[in-house]
């Protein structure tokens, strides 16, 4: 995560809507440390190089050259690095709940939010699809990568009830800038990959055995737009493979991913 204007909004309506134990910041940059940590006694800060072991950005960027050929909008490198940390907390870093919120340090919550059902199932936000992508849109590039790393289908939620998204319904998946974590299941996840891709990649390097650097090689193996591993597919999917009965997709959630009009025409000149 970065420092920004909205850093402490973001910070200070999280500990103020929920009573979390701890709140843990991941940077890149360690000198933002002294000052986010001063926005509560319960705000830990950690480097993002102290949370998954052995797995650093410079690393990951040397292993990376086929990503780095096509970056896209943005850095893909450290685009999958904040995925690998978002998942890999769960079974990696010291003191974290069982149950628990994966957060984006960019999305400012303006309302409490339900991250367990009343009957104590993980309550998924499920976001609409429909709105922003055409009737053709097609998740296989998701869904292709998603079977790579587990051998399963990929499940995103459908008011229907269907395990997965048709083009004749409105469309859905649970990226909403945060994830309800169980540990349990991010180690079984976790566990799973490792085997499965070691037992389906016979290529795989002793030095891409583990996560995360199964899955970047896989990423950077087979890397091309729109054909991407992505952490609120993955865990998510797998709860609903495995433990159907543990979670909700929550359609109540009012959450625009990527707003076309943020600001009125006439002021976007001003």
């Amino acid at each position: 995560m970065v420092l920004t204007c909205t850093t402490r909004a973001v910070i200070e309506r999280l500990l103020a809507f929920h009573s979390f134990r701890k709140l843990f910041f991941i940077t890149k940059h360690s000198e933002f440390c002294t000052v986010v940590e001063k926005f509560s006694s319960r705000v830990v800060c950690i480097q993002e190089d102290a949370v998954l072991p052995g797995v650093s950005y410079d690393l990951l960027n040397k292993r990376g050259a086929n990503i780095r050929s096509f970056q896209g909008i943005g850095n893909r490198v450290g685009w999958y690095y904040a995925m690998f940390l978002k998942i890999g907390v769960g079974k990696f870093l010291d003191d974290l709940s069982d149950y628990y919120v994966v957060w984006d340090s960019d999305n400012i919550p303006s309302a409490p939010l339900n991250f367990l059902t009343p009957d104590n199932r993980l309550n998924f936000c499920a976001n609409p699809l429909g709105a922003n992508r055409p009737a053709t849109y097609d998740p296989k590039g998701y869904g292709y990568m998603h079977h790579l790393t587990t051998g399963l289908r990929l499940i995103r939620p459908n008011k229907t009830g269907a395990l997965q998204p048709d083009h004749a319904n409105n469309m859905f998946n649970f990226v909403c800038g945060y994830i309800v974590g169980y540990r349990p299941y991010v180690v079984e996840l976790i566990s799973h990959m490792e085997w499965y891709i070691q037992k389906t990649q016979p290529d795989l390097p002793a030095n891409s055995m583990r996560y995360p650097f199964n899955i970047f090689y896989l990423a950077n193996k087979k890397f091309k737009q729109e054909l991407y591993w992505a952490d609120y597919d993955t865990y998510p999917s797998w709860v609903a493979n495995m433990h159907p009965d543990a979670y909700a997709a929550d359609f109540t959630i009012s959450y625009t991913r990527n707003p076309s009009v943020v600001v009125s025409d006439a002021s976007k000149s001003k």
